[in-house]
């Protein structure tokens, strides 16, 4: 337990520091030397856990989604009402990234750089917070809350759109008004952007 506990405190040191690293220097100019010394541990003890800078950047974008993943979870856990946990996913959702830039960073520009191994993890967590979206849907047309929609499509439309707002926001380089995008992405997509016309 104790062997088991020192491993899982040394991984997360050496994911912050590659976090660090990999965000500004991207994947080819990121080095394992400086990786070591941002964690403050010997380049020997990173290849004890990760036998090449390929696996550590593999491993460190499985953890860093599973987080974003339980972290979604258990915020809606306990929430009965479906329009609060669609937005109480798409605040975790926000504030994950909004406090990790780095790491949506390193998603973002290295993500395709290896399509076997990141393509998979990515594509298997991120289809993880499109069912998550998709079982809210489906609960909630049982309710009587939305409409009949093909729920697939809409939780691919909700995420898409809030990945892309969250993309304006590295694009600008500026801090994300999480409560102003938030308030537009829940206009445009439960009221739609059309004008109600009066019927005479």
């Amino acid at each position: 337990m104790k062997e088991k506990n020192l491993a899982q405190k040394r991984k997360l040191q050496i994911y912050k520091a590659a976090l660090k690293v990999f965000s500004k220097n991207g994947y080819y100019k990121a080095d394992m030397d400086l990786i070591a010394q941002k964690a403050k541990i010997g380049k020997g003890t990173i290849y004890r856990y990760f036998d090449s800078k390929k696996t550590l950047f593999v491993s460190l974008v499985k953890w860093g989604l599973n987080l974003l993943k339980d972290e979604i979870l258990m915020s809606i856990e306990d929430i009965d009402d479906e329009v609060e946990k669609i937005t109480t996913a798409l605040t975790i959702y926000f504030d994950f990234y909004n406090a990790k830039k780095g790491f949506y960073r390193v998603l973002v520009y290295e993500r395709y750089t290896f399509m076997d191994k990141i393509a998979k993890e990515y594509e298997k967590t991120y289809s993880t917070h499109l069912h998550i979206i998709e079982n809210i849907f489906q609960q909630g047309i049982k309710k009587g809350v939305f409409k009949n929609i093909d729920t697939k499509s809409a939780s691919f439309a909700l995420v898409g759109i809030a990945d892309s707002l969250l993309f304006k926001s590295l694009y600008e380089d500026k801090s994300f008004g999480f409560d102003d995008e938030l308030a537009y992405l829940k206009e445009i997509f439960f009221k739609g952007i059309l004008v109600e016309k009066e019927e005479h």
